[in-house]
């Protein structure tokens, strides 16, 4: 497989496992637009500009709610920052850094406070974690891995302790690098059982809903109509992308088949359809 297509499958993936189709023929109704965003350079992310450009109009005739809306998204990106970064700081509290050749704090003074930054961590990612599955936080810029990474990361230091610095504990007082270990242990297992459910909710990665960030979802129909007109402004651009649309939209059927979201027959006859489109939103 070429480098251009596993990119392209992967994008599929993540494009239909997000789709929540009704049935197959919604989602065999959804290939040739699911094909030009995988496709075409810079489809996805113009659409979703689009997307948020109607949602921040309609909240902005909604006033202060929308306001509030926007600034409590804003808090909730900058949680999940703070979580990435804590997780990282719980490990170099006590982790030997290369450069001075010790820890920023001893094993037997830091570790406690190291396993609460831990917890404190993962425990951020857990409230977050309707809204990233939702895609309200930066869609598919935040994926369920970010959890694995963290859960690995407080895993391995949990580990590296007792296997290569437990001489550095006060065998009359092991407790404080017991308890940080027990910090760590528990964030981390949380953080991979998150990941764990997120992988098998389908939420993994994500990307925005329809009506994602809207102060109030009656204004789900104009962004759909908003998604409509930039849809139909891309059929020119499709069919200058002919080729690599209807090779993207093969790859696109054949995920469909392996995942059993649509018949093989019916994704053959829709293969061999030379027509592109239909170029408008797909509804819910």
């Amino acid at each position: 497989m070429s480098a251009v297509d596993a990119a392209a499958r992967a994008r599929i993936e993540r494009l239909v496992d997000a789709a929540d189709y009704r049935d197959g023929e919604s989602a065999l109704a959804d290939a040739s637009r699911v094909a030009f965003l995988a496709a075409v350079p810079g489809a996805e992310r113009d659409r979703e500009a689009t997307r948020r450009a109607a949602v921040e109009q309609c909240n902005a005739r909604r006033g202060a709610t929308a306001a509030a809306s926007r600034d409590a998204r804003t808090w909730h990106r900058v949680l999940l920052i703070a979580a990435i970064v804590l997780a990282a700081l719980a490990v170099a509290l006590v982790a030997i850094s290369p450069r001075t050749g010790g820890p920023a704090l001893e094993l037997q003074v830091g570790m406690p406070f190291a396993g609460v930054i831990a917890l404190i961590s993962v425990g951020i990612l857990w409230w977050l974690e309707p809204l990233r599955a939702s895609g309200a936080l930066w869609g598919a810029a935040a994926p369920a891995r970010i959890h694995l990474v963290v859960g690995i990361l407080l895993l391995l230091f949990a580990a590296s302790v007792p296997a290569f610095r437990w001489s550095e504990v006060d065998d009359t007082d092991p407790w404080p690098v017991v308890l940080g270990l027990a910090g760590f242990v528990v964030a981390g297992v949380g953080a991979i059982v998150l990941y764990v459910r997120a992988r098998r909710a389908g939420t993994a990665p994500t990307a925005p809903s329809i009506g994602s960030g809207l102060a109030d979802p009656a204004d789900t129909t104009s962004v759909l109509d908003a998604l409509d007109r930039w849809w139909a402004q891309q059929e020119p651009v499709a069919e200058r992308h002919r080729n690599d649309v209807i090779a993207v939209r093969a790859l696109v059927l054949d995920y469909l088949v392996r995942t059993r979201l649509a018949d093989e027959r019916r994704a053959r006859a829709v293969g061999a359809d030379p027509t592109l489109g239909p170029w408008k939103e797909r509804r819910p």
